[in-house]
């Protein structure tokens, strides 16, 4: 296959939580990362007292605003990603203008869709429908249009983490049996690659992603202090510092409960996968946003976690990218 080296790149991985993505540029063929949420609201406030160079984006007519501006200004309320149909809609083709935007004029985009809605022709569909829409963003007085990189391809997610793998420092691994534990915001998907060859029949998706840990630690932290978590930092702040400050006042809450039983959880789910699989795994690679909190000692099998895991996917797609053929 042809090496795309001297061809912009991007790698995006529109996640439940956050939309990471690993970008080239003509200066840099090495990629960089870029991570916003994946939030949207079909609703545009008017600007009032602060002056705001808002990024307002255009799909077929109607306007979006994406991430931060997203959660800080949108009215009517979120689109969630997690909702049937997002993927392809028009609140997705303004996520994936957003990094358009971001990255510059693009040669080669590659993504990713869950283990359980992944097939050719869906994907070959889902392409279709992201070409057919008309895609322009608003930035102060600057409109532009957004073209499309002239190559487009989904794979499965977690595939992304392999190829992360694989391509940064571990080619000898390509031709053995791998696991891929991938732990994201809502989900945690397992595949399997089999010298190189990912094995469709074998990937198995759970609701198990660091969601879980959010909520029960919000749920935990209403009950013995009657007020609401609203953010994911400050459950964060939480899990590393033991205390969160909420208006002046600051409050306690161990977790170190929460954090354990999560953990028996993943742990029985990999061995379960491990001693389903239809042939022997030779090792276990681990990916995503959750490997954070992933208590290595609790698990039967070893696993080696891939470095800047929550843009595993997002790298790996990139570096599935250098290699796609020139078409």
């Amino acid at each position: 296959m042809a090496d795309l080296a001297d061809k912009i790149i991007m790698g995006v991985d529109i996640g439940y939580g956050y939309t990471k993505m690993w970008h080239s540029t003509p200066m840099d063929t090495t990629g960089r990362a870029v991570v916003f949420p994946t939030a949207v609201s079909a609703k545009v406030t008017e600007q009032a007292f602060s002056p705001v160079n808002r990024t307002v984006i255009d799909i077929d007519g109607d306007t979006f605003i994406c991430g931060d501006s997203a959660i800080l200004e949108g009215r009517g309320g979120l689109i969630k990603a997690t909702s049937d149909g997002f993927v392809g809609s028009a609140a997705y083709c303004a996520v994936l203008a957003q990094c358009c935007i971001m990255a510059g004029k693009a040669d080669v985009l590659v993504m990713g869709l869950p283990p359980g809605m992944y097939g050719r022709k869906f994907a070959d569909e889902t392409i279709g429908r992201l070409r057919e829409k008309k895609m322009c963003i608003t930035q102060g007085a600057t409109r532009t249009d957004i073209q499309l990189p002239g190559i487009i391809q989904y794979i499965p997610q977690g595939s992304g983490i392999f190829f992360d793998h694989i391509r940064n420092g571990h080619d000898g691994d390509y031709d053995r049996n791998v696991v891929v534990v991938d732990i994201g915001t809502y989900t945690m998907d397992m595949v399997f690659f089999v010298e190189g060859r990912y094995v469709d029949h074998s990937a198995h998706s759970l609701p198990l992603g660091v969601h879980e840990i959010y909520q029960r630690i919000k749920d935990e932290f209403y009950q013995q202090h009657q007020a609401w978590l609203k953010s994911d930092k400050a459950v964060e702040r939480l899990l590393y510092d033991g205390t969160v400050t909420i208006a002046g006042v600051s409050y306690e809450l161990p977790t170190d409960s929460i954090t354990t039983a999560y953990n028996a959880q993943i742990a029985s789910n990999i061995e379960e996968y491990v001693s389903n699989l239809p042939v022997e795994a030779d090792i276990i690679v681990g990916g995503g946003g959750g490997m954070k909190f992933l208590m290595k000692d609790t698990l039967k099998y070893p696993i080696t976690i891939v470095s800047m895991s929550h843009m595993s996917n997002a790298r790996g797609y990139f570096e599935y990218g250098k290699c796609l053929k020139h078409c």
